[in-house]
């Protein structure tokens, strides 16, 4: 089964299929509203320092990339 997977084996109509995709992950939570809006309802803000954001932007408008610590952000999950 794992082989009949393989993306060289897929066309790109499959690849971009739901149903391929929860074939190889079966927890995968795609296109769930459901799951979507529950994660949506216990998050509070994603960034803990707004200055952070504003630097983040400049440094990605003038050098093209950019980096946080991990610690200013909040994850929705254990990382």
């Amino acid at each position: 089964m794992v082989d009949e997977l393989h993306d060289t084996k897929q066309s790109a109509e499959t690849l971009l299929s739901v149903d391929y995709w929860r074939r190889i992950c079966p927890g995968l939570h795609i296109d769930d509203s459901k799951f979507q809006a529950s994660r949506l309802e216990r998050r509070g803000p994603e960034v803990v320092d707004r200055a952070s954001c504003t630097d983040v932007r400049q440094r990605l408008l003038d050098e093209g990339f950019a980096a946080l610590p991990a610690a200013s952000l909040r994850w929705s999950i254990d990382v």
